[in-house]
């Protein structure tokens, strides 16, 4: 072990460790003194009134684009539930949407099965009662979802953590002054994660969330959901200035009515998207399903 010659004097060897102690203590005295504390609290206020400006312009962006484009697609669903890989073909029209099944587990559907599938598809364009509740179906979920996205700027407390471009993440736990009015928004209210949004477009792009609490339905005679449950939704822009799901993955246990289970374990993901006309009719989309479904699968 090598020392210093005695010459040198020892003060002067002790003297850089003594400079990192003070400087740490002033740094601590300054972090507990009152001023800096109150600009600390300032600092934090400030980023959090700009998080939640961001999420009311986001929303409400949300909600105006939602009502102003008409665009219907069709595109690739991969859906994984009860350890089966589903694959659907999907599309929108202005009558509602339709799917086609059309492999699972990654293997294209024997042939009894396609004819099941088309036989199917004919005895559903063909009912109107059918196709008349179905579209009733789609606008409640649609309306029911619009009504939990207008929350989003009253449930939460958000936290701005951070930019990478023009996307910003945010942080978000429950607002303790909001009260859920729906048995929906008492779950959504239970949820505490994360948030990001572009900037440029006021777009949702992910959200992130996990279930911190215990939600009881009717005082827990009818139900409740278990802590630590998750969800993510996520969007992309798969045209310009069109935006659509491309992902979701939820995963939720708990009871309802005393005994029976709930396990939903459910993820879908969404590819290949194609703007098809606006005008397109279910009885059209059904043709263009029997069409893209080898196409796609080929190219797979």
């Amino acid at each position: 072990m090598q020392w210093a010659p005695k010459c040198v004097n020892r003060q002067m060897m002790q003297a850089p460790a003594a400079m990192v102690i003070c400087t740490a203590l002033v740094c601590a005295a300054l972090a507990m003194s009152p001023a800096f504390l109150q600009a600390q609290t300032q600092a934090q206020a400030g980023h959090e009134r700009e998080a939640a400006q961001l999420v009311r312009q986001m929303v409400n962006n949300e909600l105006r684009v939602a009502v102003e484009d008409q665009t219907h697609w069709a595109y690739l669903s991969n859906t994984l539930e009860a350890d089966r890989h589903l694959t659907y073909e999907k599309i929108q029209t202005h009558e509602g949407s339709l799917k086609r099944l059309v492999a699972v587990n990654g293997e294209r559907l024997a042939p009894e099965l396609q004819q099941q599938e088309d036989a199917r598809i004919r005895s559903f364009v063909a009912d109107e009662r059918v196709i008349v509740k179905k579209l009733q179906d789609e606008r409640a979920d649609a309306e029911k979802a619009k009504r939990m996205f207008q929350m989003f700027p009253d449930a939460f407390l958000y936290t701005l953590e951070g930019e990478v471009g023009s996307v910003a993440r945010l942080s978000f736990k429950p607002n303790p002054d909001f009260d859920p009015p729906t048995r929906e928004a008492q779950v959504f209210h239970a949820m505490s994660g994360h948030m990001w949004i572009d900037r440029q477009q006021l777009r949702m792009v992910r959200i992130q969330g996990m279930l911190t609490e215990e939600v009881k339905f009717g005082w827990g005679l009818l139900g409740h959901l278990s802590p630590g449950g998750t969800f993510t939704v996520e969007q992309k822009e798969v045209a310009p200035g069109h935006w659509q799901i491309a992902m979701m993955d939820v995963h939720m246990r708990g009871k309802l009515l005393f005994f029976k289970s709930l396990n939903i374990q459910e993820k879908e993901w969404c590819s290949k998207f194609e703007r098809v006309p606006d005008t397109l009719t279910l009885a059209e989309a059904a043709d263009r399903l029997r069409q893209r479904a080898d196409t796609i699968l080929a190219a797979k």
